[in-house]
């Protein structure tokens, strides 16, 4: 099938919201945003919302991220970045922008940040240089019809056209269909990290990191 792929735009906010939501959680008991704010799902998808149109670019932010569509509508999303502009420091600093709107307080801001500096170190090392391919989802019924794969060509094709020349992809471990699109792709795992307390507070053993040259 045919698919429009498009940068997202403002306007997507609540349509990528589900989607990451649906990417981070995939088949463990809850996503890694939901560990981070320490919140209900519910508080997490406010957040995610205002999150995804910081001024400040980060992980989460819109721009990461093309849609797929087809005639129905968006059914498919996936995100490039480059961590050492847009990464969780980066992530850290968007934070003061949301909370205010929260009521959150100072300390409260400062437990975000101490949970990101505690589940970091648990998850793959990023190469140094790489160009990022994360949170990619597709609705149910989108699925096995090419999205996933026009996406992730997409999103290549921008990296390189930025000057990357190595991709990186992490799946947590037993996400066997997540692994199989990016071999699929020519991605080869270069490390596959687990973690008592990563499988304690996410669900999953830990994460497998695949990379590619672009």
């Amino acid at each position: 099938m045919e698919f429009n792929i498009r940068k997202a735009q403002p306007e997507d906010g609540a349509f990528l919201a589900d989607m990451i939501t649906m990417a981070g959680r995939n088949h463990i008991s809850r996503a890694i945003l939901e560990y981070l704010l320490g919140g209900k799902p519910n508080d997490c998808m406010t957040f995610l919302q205002m999150l995804l149109i910081t001024q400040t670019p980060h992980l989460f932010h819109h721009s990461c991220y093309m849609i797929a569509e087809n005639s129905d509508g968006p059914v498919a999303v996936m995100s490039g970045y480059d961590p050492a502009t847009m990464g969780y420091q980066a992530f850290h600093a968007a934070i003061p922008e949301v909370s205010p709107i929260l009521g959150w307080s100072v300390a409260e801001e400062n437990l975000v940040k101490e949970r990101t500096d505690k589940l970091v170190p648990c998850m793959p090392q990023i190469v140094d240089g790489a160009w990022v391919v994360d949170r990619g989802a597709t609705k149910l019924e989108g699925r096995r019809q090419g999205a996933a794969s026009s996406l992730l060509a997409e999103i290549m094709a921008e990296g390189k056209k930025l000057g990357f020349g190595l991709a990186q992809a992490s799946v947590f471990i037993g996400n066997e269909p997540g692994v199989k699109l990016y071999e699929k792709a020519g991605f080869s795992t270069v490390d596959e990290k687990a973690d008592e307390f990563f499988e304690k507070m996410i669900g999953a053993p830990g994460m497998v990191s695949l990379t590619r040259e672009l």
